[in-house]
């Protein structure tokens, strides 16, 4: 039952309770924030759509929480940010003003890529997982606060055919008593396509992405918002956060559309595009694991096919 002063639950899921030195500072500059901190809950779970479900639905059970904050372990607001201690009650400000139950803070991959966990959504029958990640050059075009008709009207590049906005898990205040909150259910769902030639290929809805495509489809795409200028760290071999990656113009890893080319057997290091020799090894997250030609910057599976662009 809502009150006059929000009444905020962060919940923190673990696999064994580690919370990393961001992620508990951020909680406590939030407990010296303007708004009422409740409570603080963990989860311990190997399996992580489950440590999220039993999160929000304990919230969801105590009607004298009025919102739910998730913070990742290896996630924290940066404490050079003038909203380090008042994000919370900024992103309950943003709801309140657009009517929206979600707002969610962009987030980079630990890549020096500039990709972040927020993305476009360009699901197909054919292709129902299909998504382009925003860069943090392209966040950095966009409002501080954003919805999908925000980036659709921004000069982003291969907008075209997306059909929503995908926020991510990893810092994010909801509010708790909607219609569709008894509803929520994470979960991660794996597929396997076979294409034309065959070949079988893996696909991962993530529990995020999944999560927001079916908010979508209660509250519409412009439901949920995103914030892009909060400075979030993400806690790997180094501090990851807007301040330290700048990265590509574009996801890397998205292609408008693809065909499968056997390598070959003779020369495995010539690229499928330009034809050139020596080309080097990009490593990182499964999109970005790709060949890349040293002459025309173009990027390909490393494995027995090429993965090349149709002109």
């Amino acid at each position: 039952m809502p009150t006059s002063k929000p009444k905020v639950v962060i919940a923190v899921p673990t696999y064994n309770r580690y919370l990393s030195t961001p992620t508990l500072a951020t909680i406590l500059g939030a407990q010296m924030g303007p708004v009422d901190i409740g409570a603080v809950i963990t989860s311990q779970c190997s399996l992580l759509a489950q440590g999220f479900n039993k999160l929000w639905h304990d919230a969801a059970g105590n009607p004298s929480f009025t919102h739910f904050c998730m913070i990742h372990s290896d996630v924290g607001v940066s404490q050079s940010d003038p909203r380090f201690k008042t994000w919370i009650a900024d992103f309950i400000s943003e709801m309140d003003k657009h009517a929206v139950s979600i707002v969610s803070a962009v987030i980079p991959l630990k890549t020096m890529e500039g990709n972040t966990s927020t993305a476009l959504d360009y699901g197909t029958e054919e292709w129902p997982n299909r998504v382009r990640r925003l860069t943090l050059k392209e966040v950095a075009k966009l409002p501080g606060f954003f919805d999908f008709m925000d980036c659709t009207a921004a000069s982003l590049s291969s907008t075209e055919g997306a059909r929503g906005l995908l926020c991510n898990t990893g810092l994010w205040v909801a509010k708790l008593h909607t219609p569709w909150a008894k509803d929520v259910c994470f979960e991660i769902q794996d597929t396997v396509r076979t294409l034309k030639d065959g070949r079988h290929v893996l696909d991962t809805n993530s529990e995020d992405w999944n999560f927001f495509r079916w908010l979508a489809e209660r509250v519409g795409n412009c439901g949920f918002r995103a914030c892009g200028d909060l400075t979030v760290d993400h806690f790997g071999e180094m501090l990851y956060s807007r301040e330290t990656v700048t990265g590509e113009d574009i996801d890397p890893g998205f292609r408008k559309t693809v065909e499968w080319i056997e390598r070959p057997e003779l020369d495995p290091q010539r690229c499928p595009k330009c034809h050139a020799l020596g080309t080097a090894h990009a490593s990182g997250n499964t999109a970005d694991d790709r060949n890349r030609c040293p002459k025309c910057n173009f990027r390909w599976d490393p494995n027995d096919y090429y993965r090349q662009e149709i002109p």
